[in-house]
């Protein structure tokens, strides 16, 4: 057995009840083909030219709007929003912590990027909203939008995709198993994220839909919030956000100037914590948002871990700092 923390998922939460998240909903391939969606929508209704978007963001969300020519400029995040004027602004709740207001006065369409909030708050103050499960669970897709006046029908399926990552998680669970001793499983998750660079439109896995309809909405949260408590609890002084008991974190994020090296210490103790995001070519952040950038650190605290778990990343992160 592999006692590996952290990396691509490979299972799905589920009850028999249907939670009632995504009613409405429109389903994608990824949260990336949902924006698309959305923004084909609206300038098929509309001229749109511009687009403000936080300067602390995946590449990948401001790929869309430079594919239909839309002019972007960015906004301080985390800081007290400002009057805006574009087309459409593009507000991001980070890691389920931070809820990120609607700048007062601001007369444009409104996208709220939910992947973080989804399972923290549920808003009314947005035109429209996208997100990703893959960030969640082990879906194969799991993009989904709200808001769509006339949602896509026939949107074909980029099958590779869907097999190279249900090759991929198959793999990674036989590794962990101690089945085999490859990492192959690696290399299956690149090749399927090769594809889903390449943008497009395309349709969810069927069984990604009905699983997120009987996502166990209750049992993630419980736990996710359990542990980002408990590393809270050892590792406050480095905690960008505050967890609380009304919040599903997505992770628990820290801020260090010593990133890199912890991240590689974490490495070589099997713990496998991600950066958001590495910086987009497009972006010249704020001296705040750069410092973001720089020193954080994605702790995991998902629904597959628990206790032993985390006080094993809590150890891990305190000798890697006692040595220093």
């Amino acid at each position: 057995m592999h006692r590996e923390i952290g990396s691509e998922f490979f299972g799905i939460p589920v009850c028999e009840a249907k939670n009632r998240l995504f009613d409405g909903a429109a389903w994608f391939m990824s949260g990336r083909s949902a924006l698309l969606a959305i923004i084909e929508e609206l300038c098929a209704s509309k001229v749109v030219k511009t687009a403000a978007l936080p300067d602390w963001c995946c590449e990948s969300m401001v790929q869309p709007f430079l594919e239909k020519g839309i002019k972007v400029a960015f906004y301080a995040a985390l800081e007290p929003p400002s009057p805006l004027q574009a087309d459409i602004l593009l507000v991001v709740d980070y890691f389920g912590y931070d809820q990120t207001p609607v700048p007062i006065g601001f007369e444009g369409i409104v996208i709220r990027d939910t992947t973080h909030s989804l399972f923290t708050k549920q808003y009314t103050d947005a035109a429209y909203s996208f997100g990703s499960l893959r960030k969640w669970a082990g879906f194969l897709t799991g993009g989904y939008a709200f808001g769509l006046r006339h949602p896509m029908s026939e949107l074909p399926h980029l099958r590779e995709f869907e097999y190279l990552r249900r090759d991929a998680m198959a793999a990674k669970l036989s590794y962990l198993r101690g089945e085999r001793q490859d990492k192959a499983h690696l290399q299956l998750f690149a090749q399927a994220e090769s594809l889903l660079d390449r943008g497009g439109l395309y349709a969810a896995n069927e069984n990604d839909v009905y699983h997120a309809q009987h996502l166990d909405v209750g049992a993630l949260h419980t736990a996710r919030t359990e542990n980002a408590m408990l590393l809270h609890r050892y590792l406050y002084e480095f905690a960008l956000f505050e967890p609380s008991e009304d919040t599903c974190p997505l992770c628990y994020p820290i801020l260090t100037p010593y990133r890199d090296a912890l991240r590689r210490h974490l490495i070589e103790n099997e713990i496998y914590c991600p950066v958001h995001w590495p910086l987009a070519a497009e972006l010249c952040p704020t001296e705040g948002t750069r410092r973001i950038y720089e020193q954080e650190l994605s702790l995991v605290c998902d629904q597959r871990y628990g206790e032993a778990d985390m006080m094993r990343i809590v150890r891990t992160v305190q000798e890697f700092f006692e040595k220093r």
